[in-house]
């Protein structure tokens, strides 16, 4: 294995620096079709980089179809590029919230953003019955949240699109866009 350095994002580093692939592997699946009359196939493989900043590693796998086109190839990182940090006050949550949120935190990373909606929508409930007691809809909850001191009503208004949100990932499979 020849040492090729290139640029790639280090979960570790928090940016983008030089990693050396330090291992790769491939496999061929093809057969020859009588309809075509040439072979198609399944080409996959992957590579092992280390970051020459700090010595963490990650794979990263390809798998190209012979009848698509080369810049076709697909690639998936594991694990993947963690361009969410987790902030520090996370920490000093009850525990219970705490999973919740970390949940939540590797649904976006693996972009589920389905289940992270879902899982924001469920922490919100959860934060509120500890707060003013379980209500019936959400907007209850927020009333509650309002009249108790913890929320005003500009945040009201915003809290009710995170509701709305949630609420058709849970029952619609709703997925946002989010681009970072």
């Amino acid at each position: 294995m020849t040492n090729t350095t290139t640029t790639k994002f280090c979960n570790e580093c928090q940016r983008y620096v030089n990693h050396t692939e330090v291992n790769s592997g491939s496999a061929d699946n093809e057969e020859y079709s009588p309809e075509y009359e040439c072979d198609i196939g399944l080409h996959k493989g992957y590579t092992v980089f280390r970051c020459l900043g700090c010595n963490e590693h990650f794979i990263e796998c390809w798998k190209w179809f012979s009848e698509h086109n080369r810049e076709d190839i697909i690639k998936t990182r594991y694990p993947n590029e963690k361009y969410l940090e987790e902030p520090e006050w996370m920490t000093k949550l009850p525990i219970e919230i705490l999973k919740l949120l970390k949940e939540i935190y590797i649904a976006i990373q693996d972009k589920c953003l389905t289940l992270a909606c879902t899982g924001i929508r469920t922490v919100l409930d959860r934060v509120f019955t500890d707060k003013v007691g379980a209500y019936y809809t959400s907007d209850d909850s927020l009333n509650a949240m309002i009249q108790s001191g913890y929320i005003t009503a500009k945040q009201k208004e915003l809290l009710e699109i995170v509701f709305d949100i949630g609420s058709a990932s849970a029952h619609r499979s709703l997925s946002p866009i989010l681009k970072f």
